[in-house]
């Protein structure tokens, strides 16, 4: 079970200028520029309501479908740990973990994120085919 005091303390010690960016990013102003401007697009109760969500007491299992858990090594907001607990509890998942990221996979590695979703949309197609009966 991944202890959520130990994240809470890890979350308080980051700069939040770049707490959502992989730490080699930190100092991109590009990407800090970009983050600072989705922050204020949508407004600080936005920000407030998707910090302070839980993860707990999702029925992960209930869910009978092919799953894609993408997951940073470097994601200083959710952990790992998280990321390897959901697909570890969704039956028919598939973890990929993107290892030169942050939180913010979409605007650090658009291009390598958009290839893992596709290679892992066609490979699921493959095997989950029923012959056109859906």
């Amino acid at each position: 079970m991944v202890d959520a005091a130990k994240i809470d303390q890890a979350k308080s010690s980051i700069d939040p200028r770049c707490a959502a960016l992989h730490p080699q990013q930190g100092d991109c102003e590009a990407l800090i520029s970009a983050v600072h401007a989705m922050g204020e697009r949508l407004g600080p109760t936005a920000w407030r309501c998707q910090s302070s969500l839980s993860r707990t007491g999702i029925a992960s299992a209930t869910l009978h479908c092919p799953t894609l858990v993408i997951g940073s090594r470097h994601d200083r907001i959710r952990s790992l740990a998280e990321s390897e607990e959901l697909a570890q509890q969704i039956p028919q998942s598939t973890l990929k973990v993107f290892e030169a990221s942050g939180h913010l996979i979409p605007l650090e590695q658009p291009q390598l994120l958009a290839k893992t979703i596709v290679e892992w949309l066609d490979a699921t197609a493959v095997t989950h085919d029923d012959g056109g009966n859906t």
